[in-house]
């Protein structure tokens, strides 16, 4: 096994990867080899032989026909686009792949496995898809669009770390303090305690509604990136 091997080090050649032994994927200190960040790392899709005609630039195509324009933004792993069971690419980058008018399901796998998504392509028209993998190799999104995976900003953030301080640092502090309310020290401490707790406490229903608005406004982000469910087969119930 090689442990902590970044797989988009692994060539696409396949003769290439399997004569490979683990002292190809190490520097000379011995350290892993690292691909390129996410944000600088150049398109490296690569077409696979199928009965689909696939490019990396725009085709035109044939009476009857439509195009699915498929985008693979993997963070850290290959992945491997395949339309109807059929792979036509590996890599990240954007790929074009000719496809008869109608439904067509198209399933890309890589280090997390994603549902497939059923695309129907008009004829003369163009259908997207975007499959992007996240930096923890581990949460997938695939459906017609991008989406933002980041939060709204929200000062409920901010009131979740002071309840947490208060928890992990005041009660603790208070509950030493206790032991001595002789001293003017400990009954200085647990008032402390207590005021931050009082100030916080009005709070909570708050924080419930932002929570409730914040996990609102995420679905409807996401909605429009969800692949919408069809059944198979295709027409029926």
């Amino acid at each position: 096994m090689l442990h902590d091997l970044d797989r988009k080090a692994i060539p696409k050649d396949l003769a290439r990867s399997y004569g490979n032994n683990a002292g190809h994927y190490t520097d000379p200190l011995g350290r892993p080899l690292r691909s390129k960040p996410l944000l600088h790392r150049d398109p490296a899709v690569a077409v696979l032989p199928s009965p689909y005609e696939t490019a990396t630039t725009r085709p035109v195509p044939p009476a009857g026909s439509g195009v699915l324009e498929l985008v693979l933004d993997s963070a850290a792993t290959m992945p491997v686009a395949a339309v109807d069971g059929t792979p036509v690419a590996v890599g990240d980058g954007t790929v074009y792949v000719v496809l008869p008018a109608g439904p067509h399901e198209v399933d890309v796998q890589s280090g997390a496995t994603a549902s497939p998504v059923v695309v129907d392509v008009g004829a003369g028209a163009t259908a997207a898809l975007v499959w992007r993998e996240e930096v923890d190799r581990a949460t997938v999104r695939f459906g017609p669009k991008a989406v933002d995976p980041l939060p709204p900003r929200s000062k409920v953030y901010l009131y979740e770390w002071a309840v947490i301080v208060l928890l992990v640092c005041g009660v603790p502090l208070a509950l030493v303090n206790a032991f001595s309310l002789d001293e003017t020290g400990s009954r200085i401490a647990l008032g402390a305690v207590a005021v931050l707790a009082l100030a916080l406490l009005p709070f909570a229903p708050w924080r419930r509604r932002e929570r409730r608005r914040l996990a609102a406004h995420r679905l409807a982000n996401e909605g429009p990136g969800l692949a919408r469910p069809v059944h198979y087969p295709w027409g029926g119930p």
